[in-house]
């Protein structure tokens, strides 16, 4: 084998191991995002649920409040 193909393919070693860091450090990336972004829609339905069981405490009747707690309870598999 000659030296110079021995140091070419070190080298594509190498680049192959930057790019193969690369695409791990994108699939971390995405998934903190998407982590996030469930965190986010998580608290965000726990804000919504507290303010309409206060309005269905004032008038249980109501029908906004009622049907946006029936949304929350369904999109959180609770019911």
């Amino acid at each position: 084998m000659k030296i110079g193909e021995i140091e070419k393919a070190e080298e594509e070693k190498s680049l192959a191991t930057v790019a193969n860091f690369q695409k791990l450090g994108e699939e971390a990336k995405l998934k903190r995002q998407l982590k996030e972004e469930e965190e986010k829609k998580l608290a965000e339905m726990q804000r919504r649920e507290e303010m309409f069981k206060q309005v269905i405490e004032m008038d249980p009747v109501d029908a906004i409040a009622n049907f946006g707690m029936a949304d929350i309870l369904f999109f959180s598999r609770r019911v």
